[in-house]
């Protein structure tokens, strides 16, 4: 499925903030998404708060496996990739 709400034509790939695939100017790698880091005793608790993090950025959809990586070839895979370096970091 492709999620990207994107414009092309003569101008450059844009994505709308609403797009999984957007990132805002607010996000940074490394940036905290839960307040108590997973230990290894409060799984449900952790994975909850991470999710709820990630829908409140709309980016769910890169880890549930609905917004798939797209080939290599196609435009929106550099926004594909530093979305994915996001949510890993």
């Amino acid at each position: 499925m492709n999620f990207a709400m994107a414009v092309q034509g003569n101008r450059p790939l844009h994505l709308e903030p609403a797009d999984p695939l957007y990132i805002h100017p607010y996000d940074q790698p490394g940036q905290p998404l839960v307040s108590t880091p997973f230990n290894g005793d409060n799984f449900d608790n952790w994975r909850r708060s991470v999710i709820i993090a990630l829908s409140a950025k709309h980016k769910v959809a890169l880890i549930d496996g609905s917004c798939e990586c797209p080939a290599a070839t196609a435009p929106l895979y550099i926004f594909w990739q530093r979305n994915n370096a996001m949510v890993l970091s």
